[in-house]
């Protein structure tokens, strides 16, 4: 299966660059210059594999947040840049899978998740992440 690139427990400075893994597939979250297909914005997608160690550099998301602390926080807001493209991770209510759209897909009524250029300095709240599920540990001084 290989190493992990960093232990679990390990705090995520601000301004880190970091590969986010899809749990269930174990795919990179990537980006590129390709369009995505409903807003047309930079197509995010899963690519190559955790377990395989697969990777290029259009897996490389800088974590951007601002804590007390330096690190990111659990639900505290967050945005990812991709370091490729220099988008921002992005969902809108307003771009959603339809049947006019994605007819007969499996994923009808979820956002499209893209990448949004030119957001660096933007402070829209679609741009913002905050994790609130998952395996989170103890607090530990920082």
């Amino acid at each position: 299966r290989g190493k992990p690139l960093s232990p679990q427990e390990k705090a995520i400075k601000c301004g880190s660059s970091i590969r986010l893994v899809h749990h269930n597939t174990g795919k990179y979250l990537h980006s590129h210059l390709h369009a995505s297909p409903v807003s047309g914005r930079l197509e995010i997608s899963g690519y190559g594999s955790h377990q395989n160690q697969q990777s290029d550099t259009g897996d490389n998301w800088k974590v951007i947040c601002s804590s007390h602390s330096g690190y990111w926080q659990r639900d505290s807001k967050v945005k990812f840049l991709h370091l490729a493209t220099g988008s921002c991770l992005f969902a809108e209510k307003s771009v959603a899978f339809n049947n006019q759209n994605c007819r007969g897909c499996p994923i009808i009524g979820q956002l499209e998740v893209c990448g949004l250029q030119n957001c660096a300095h933007k402070s829209m709240s679609d741009i913002y992440w905050k994790a609130a599920d998952g395996i989170f540990f103890s607090k530990r001084e920082l």
